[in-house]
């Protein structure tokens, strides 16, 4: 990634005559060190946004040198969480640094109130099911495979439990076997058509816990999780792993657990749904992080000060 140069980024850069720059790139990417060396010969403070959270990365000579290259010049970073920037301290990074995903929340169209009735009629989920919801891709990295081990034990102690799970991806054939295997069809929904991102809201709403059970690899971690941001602002208590960025993300409004454990997943996923007054507590806790942390406007707000402090007055 990033191997690549915009033909014209000179001459652009110069039309506009920007106050600053953002290039959303990692700091060993060719292009983002081109368009720092741009900015630096038309006189124009250059801010990068990173996500890159595994210390381990980059793993190529090259691209630790172009790293090191580009860290001695730009004048500013925004870390898309806390481990990206203590990456960024760990390679020897000391300048301004501000802690922000790439854009935020609208936390007014997910929100606690709205009806996800329809839906569950389109899915043809009983009105009186809690559903235990996982939204996002079905790879071997999001954990998947754990919370559909779970959901014999959890079926058995909440019988008016549902799971629905929608994504897609190539771990579908699996799931779709192990869910027969396990014989709990009747209690999981696995869903693979792609759903408008406008009907979200109203799926999110549906939710009495969300499940997002992601596990680090040799070269990913969970960078953010916008779906689980999303589920905290519709008032949706999130059973979440220690993967990568999850445990900062979700904080005390959630449940954390350790990777590759279907049986703590099935004990958190349990204790939550027999619990209705600590979920209840969750779930407003949940609401009130993602307006006060990851909201549109506070994110904005926290990408505008870094770049303002690198115009300065």
């Amino acid at each position: 990634m990033g191997r690549y140069l915009l033909p014209g980024l000179l001459s652009t850069i110069a039309g506009i005559d920007p106050d600053v720059v953002l290039t959303h790139g990692e700091p060993w990417h060719l292009n983002t060190l081109y368009t720092q060396l741009i900015c630096e010969t038309v006189g124009v403070p250059h801010a990068v946004f990173s996500w890159e959270n595994l210390a381990r990365m980059p793993q190529l000579r090259t691209q630790r040198a172009l790293e090191r290259l580009l860290l001695g010049r730009v004048d500013g970073i925004i870390a898309g969480s806390e481990a990206a920037a203590g990456r960024l301290r760990a390679v020897d990074y000391a300048g301004p640094t501000a802690v922000a995903p790439e854009s935020g929340i609208d936390t007014d169209r997910f929100r606690p109130d709205r009806d996800g009735t329809p839906v569950r009629e389109r899915f043809g989920i009983s009105p009186d099911s809690r559903i235990v919801l996982y939204a996002g891709r079905l790879a071997s990295e999001k954990g998947i495979e754990h919370l559909v081990e779970s959901a014999p034990a959890v079926l058995k102690e909440c019988p008016d439990a549902h799971f629905l799970i929608l994504g897609d991806g190539d771990r579908e054939e699996y799931l779709r076997n192990r869910i027969d295997d396990l014989g709990v069809a009747d209690g999981v929904s696995l869903v693979t058509e792609r759903q408008p991102y406008s009907e979200m809201p109203a799926i999110h709403s549906l939710a009495s816990v969300f499940v997002y059970p992601s596990r680090t690899t040799e070269m990913w971690a969970e960078q953010f999780g916008f779906a689980v941001v999303e589920a905290m602002s519709s008032g949706v208590p999130v059973v979440t792993t220690e993967c990568g960025a999850l445990p900062h993300v979700v904080g005390d409004t959630g449940v954390v657990c350790p990777e590759d454990d279907a049986e703590a997943l099935r004990e958190a996923i349990t204790d939550l749904l027999q619990d209705d007054s600590r979920r209840e507590r969750l779930g407003e806790r949940a609401r009130t992080r993602a307006v006060q942390e990851f909201s549109l406007e506070r994110v904005a707000k926290k990408h505008r000060a870094l770049l303002d402090q690198l115009v300065g007055p």
